[in-house]
């Protein structure tokens, strides 16, 4: 990282928040998709693992993430 501080700045974003944070929107989208975790119980960790990842494989999130990183 010190090799690069002049380019490179880390941000932590903070939770529940959103419209500041496009991981928040991004679960926010995935919890409301009843395919994957919306009122499902899985078996397993496992088979829900592979739904999770078969989700994200599949989703496609269109963020605009410059409005993140100008907020």
């Amino acid at each position: 990282m010190k090799v690069n501080d002049d380019c490179i700045k880390i941000v932590h974003f903070p939770r529940a928040t959103p419209e500041a944070n496009p991981t928040e929107e991004c679960w926010r989208q995935t919890k409301g998709d009843s395919e994957v975790v919306a009122n499902k119980i899985y078996d397993s960790f496992e088979e829900f693992h592979t739904a999770v990842t078969d989700f994200y494989k599949r989703k496609r999130f269109n963020l605009d993430l410059r409005h993140y990183l100008c907020h």
